[in-house]
């Protein structure tokens, strides 16, 4: 009886010993399984830091690229605008055709007659001013009496002098010709000499000089006007006068009237 418990308690500690090693294993398998769990948790975590990174990076590298890519379409573009510039010159250029032959006539004649009209005028001027033109020419009369006002440098009686051969009531230029001095004597009275009156009147007179009011000492000492009496003689044909010993002969195709001088009068500025 005692054997029979015995062995019966026996086999109840085999059976009971299978299920402590199913236990074990059980526990072990848990365990394992826990840590598959973690290290699966570990891996995803670095796996979500490792994308983080990434699309940071890749953030950064497309602010790069669109920062940069403005300075590269505008540098793109800096080098091509030259080119399109070239053709479009090259497009555009078109050869300038010459303008009609009538345009141009019209142009000319229009320029030409302004040019003419322009030197026209001057010329007018410039003879209007002109001592020798015919325009200031007088009509006088042979033995005609002219009043006239008649300007002066204090030293014309030394400046002025005429050539001609050709005498008038006994008076005469100093010179024959322009290189030939008269060899004859002569005095004030008998030597002609050309004066301007202050309206621009030339003429040829002698006796001027040895009026009173022109004696040396009480003529002005500087520029003056003076009114005399011109007594008309006759005329000289194309005399050549000279104002300065030192300046050069003019010589007009034309008459000068010439006289004598007298009753002359210094007149007040």
């Amino acid at each position: 009886m005692a054997t029979d418990d015995k062995d019966t308690q026996d086999e109840t500690d085999r059976t009971s010993k299978p299920e402590d090693g199913e236990q074990a294993d059980a526990e072990g398998t848990e365990e394992s399984s826990s840590d598959k769990d973690a290290d699966d948790a570990k891996a995803d975590a670095t796996k979500a830091d490792a994308n983080k990174a990434d699309a940071a990076e890749a953030e950064e590298s497309s602010s790069d690229e669109g920062a940069s890519e403005p300075e590269e379409k505008a540098a793109s573009e800096g080098d091509a605008a030259p080119e399109r510039m070239r053709r479009s010159r090259a497009r555009g250029a078109k050869p300038i055709s010459p303008p009609p032959p009538a345009a141009s006539l019209g142009r000319s004649v229009v320029l030409f007659v302004a040019v003419f009209v322009t030197l026209a005028a001057g010329f007018a001027f410039l003879s209007s001013s002109d001592p020798f033109s015919e325009r200031n020419a007088p009509r006088w009369r042979k033995g005609q009496k002219v009043q006239l006002n008649i300007t002066l440098d204090p030293r014309d009686d030394l400046n002025l002098s005429c050539a001609s051969k050709s005498v008038v009531e006994g008076k005469r230029c100093e010179f024959e010709a322009k290189n030939q001095k008269y060899s004859g004597e002569m005095d004030d009275k008998q030597m002609l000499r050309p004066y301007t009156t202050t309206d621009g009147v030339q003429f040829l007179a002698a006796g001027l000089w040895t009026q009173p009011d022109l004696e040396k000492g009480k003529r002005p000492r500087d520029r003056f006007t003076v009114a005399c009496t011109f007594t008309v003689d006759g005329s000289v044909s194309s005399p050549a006068v000279r104002w300065n010993p030192a300046g050069a002969w003019n010589e007009k195709n034309q008459n000068w009237f010439a006289g004598s001088v007298s009753d002359c009068k210094v007149q007040a500025e």
